[in-house]
This record gives structure tokens, sequence and C-alpha cells, in this order.
């Protein structure tokens, strides 16, 4: 996904990403949503776009996916 010419992948041009863009390519989490299972299912999480959470353009080693998982609640995603 980088170079210029993979921008329109992505992004509308003039606009920011749509989640249904993400949606688009990450299946497995448009299915979950859809069948209101896991965290991106959550109330916390569908009232936001992705790129709230999930920023981009910070090199190929970021870590997109960043949380405490000794802190995390997993109840929100499903498991206690």
């Amino acid at each position: 996904m980088e170079g210029l010419s993979k921008c329109t992948q992505c992004h509308e041009l003039g606009e920011e990403v749509k989640s249904s863009k993400c949606l688009d390519c990450h299946t497995e989490i448009k299915d979950l949503i859809e069948n209101k299972r896991g965290y991106h299912a959550s109330s916390e999480v569908t009232s936001k776009e992705c790129f709230a959470c999930h920023n981009e353009h910070h090199g190929r080693n970021f870590q997109i996916i960043r949380f405490d998982k000794d802190s995390f609640d997993h109840k929100k995603a499903g498991f206690d």
C-alpha cells in the first residue's frame, strides 16, 4: 500500500478515509461488526471511524494496534 500511486485505494480524492473503504479489505472485521460480535461491534467503537483509532502514514514498522492487554476490558470483545 506504499507509494503515491496507491493513495486512491484508501482515499477518495480530497476526503478522509471512510470506514467503508477499510472494511472493503478488512472483511474479517466487517463480518464481526455485521454479526454484532467482538470489540469492533461495541457501541464504543461503532460510533467512530476506523482512523480514529487506527491512523496511518507512520511508516511500515508502525504499530497500528496499541493497547495494554493487562488493562483492556476483555468483556467488550466478548471474552471474559
